[in-house]
């Protein structure tokens, strides 16, 4: 009985050595710590991204039918202002993926200014967010009670 649950112990560590050295194609090199490359199992993930940022967003004439001229005209604008700044916001974070993708496929020792350029990116990130919410809170201050109310579902 114990000859058994020898051959069992023998058997389980065996197998699970050879999980362990299977993934990885040199089995006696450690796992480097390099950082993980932007490639093509991430280039569809990138474009929906970018798809995503560049998207046009739904007009509050699109739901709210029964806009006065003045609402619209201070909607219009409200709308241009906000498209243009996302425009610029966008432009500039497209320069520093494209910074970041650069450092990354140079294998840069430098981490500090990977790390920077990460930061900025994420900074960009936060200033687009509070520029969309910005102009969605200026147009929902124009609209009545009724308006106000379809205009909370548009998403």
């Amino acid at each position: 009985m114990k000859k058994i649950y020898i051959l069992l112990v023998c058997c389980m560590l065996l197998i699970s050595t050879e999980t362990v050295l299977a993934q990885y194609r040199n089995p006696l090199a450690l796992p480097s710590k390099q950082q993980v490359l932007i490639d093509d199992t991430h280039a569809e993930s990138q474009k929906l991204a970018k798809e995503y940022m560049n998207r046009r967003h739904a007009s509050a004439f699109s739901v709210l039918k029964d806009l006065t001229v003045k609402q619209k005209m201070s909607i219009v604008r409200i709308e241009a202002e906000r498209d243009k700044t996302l425009m610029q916001i966008n432009d500039q974070i497209a320069l520093e993926m494209d910074c970041l993708i650069t450092l990354q496929s140079f294998n840069s020792e430098d981490q500090k200014l990977s790390d920077k350029t990460t930061y900025k990116i994420s900074k960009l990130t936060i200033a687009r967010q509070k520029a969309e919410a910005l102009a969605k809170h200026k147009i929902r201050q124009l609209l009545t009670k009724k308006q106000r109310i379809i205009f909370d579902n548009i998403k």
